[in-house]
């Protein structure tokens, strides 16, 4: 399971949840499951691009008859946020791919990132090569995704809306459905970190050498002030890390352990 190269903004996250969905639900071949959801219209392209980027990314499988099968149980497709967490424990696992490197990327980065208002804008400082993908159509894709799968969200700003983090949601739903660790129990930042790493590889770099990225640190922060988390400051702790300071929230810069509420 991965997202492909073939990704572009028609491919929505919402319409891909959709097809599985349904291909869970009952065996249908591929010209009855693009029906259903382009309501018989013989014109709708977009159904048909959104299947076949399914199939690259292996959402959907077609058996030797063209029935439609899906890996995806149906606990994963309960509601949203499982189906997001599902892919996101999934697709991140490779990191060789390039929805991987380039979300790494992303994340890596400071708010100084948040100036490119528009799609245009983050294509052209993206590390994508226009020989292996459409670079404006994969930037659209990539926003959609990044948005869907709980990293971020489009702060829209009259006619334009730069990608912002927005990690806390996706932080959640790995609290809530991978459950790592018991509640209400202090665990240390670093295997806190170490725990997310290893679920998330996207993270790698965002907690590392005792130092917590933009991206992340504004994720804990958001928890914390939610209440789903407690970042714990011990001040004679061995495990002493740092969050990039905030314009938005007044919380400590330091921490040693998180409770999970």
């Amino acid at each position: 399971m991965r997202i492909a190269n073939t990704l572009r903004k028609e491919a929505m996250p919402e319409m891909v949840y959709v097809m599985c969905k349904l291909a869970r639900y009952k065996e249908y071949h591929k010209q009855e499951l693009i029906n259903l959801v382009t309501l018989e219209n013989p014109h709708n392209q977009t159904a048909r691009d959104v299947y076949s980027f399914c199939i690259d990314c292996g959402f959907l499988t077609e058996s030797g008859d063209e029935e439609v099968l899906t890996p995806f149980d149906e606990a994963d497709l309960e509601d949203f946020s499982r189906f997001r967490y599902k892919v996101a424990a999934n697709v991140f696992q490779d990191r060789g791919t390039l929805f991987t490197s380039v979300t790494k990327w992303f994340l890596e980065q400071d708010r100084s990132v948040f100036k490119y208002r528009t799609a245009n804008d983050l294509a052209s400082v993206l590390p994508l090569d226009s020989n292996q993908v459409n670079i404006t159509e994969y930037t659209l894709g990539f926003r959609n995704w990044m948005e869907g799968l709980g990293l971020a969200t489009v702060a829209s700003t009259g006619s334009s809306g730069a990608l912002v983090f927005a990690v806390h949601r996706l932080l959640k739903d790995w609290l809530t459905y991978a459950v790592p660790f018991r509640r209400n129990e202090p665990v240390m930042a670093a295997e806190f970190f170490r725990k997310l790493n290893e679920d998330l590889p996207q993270f790698a770099g965002v907690a590392k050498e005792n130092q917590v990225k933009e991206s992340l640190s504004m994720g804990l922060r958001v928890l914390h002030n939610l209440g789903v988390i407690e970042i714990v400051y011990t001040h004679d702790s061995s495990d002493i890390w740092h969050l990039t300071q905030s314009v938005q929230y007044d919380n400590t810069r330091v921490l040693s352990e998180i409770i999970v509420r």
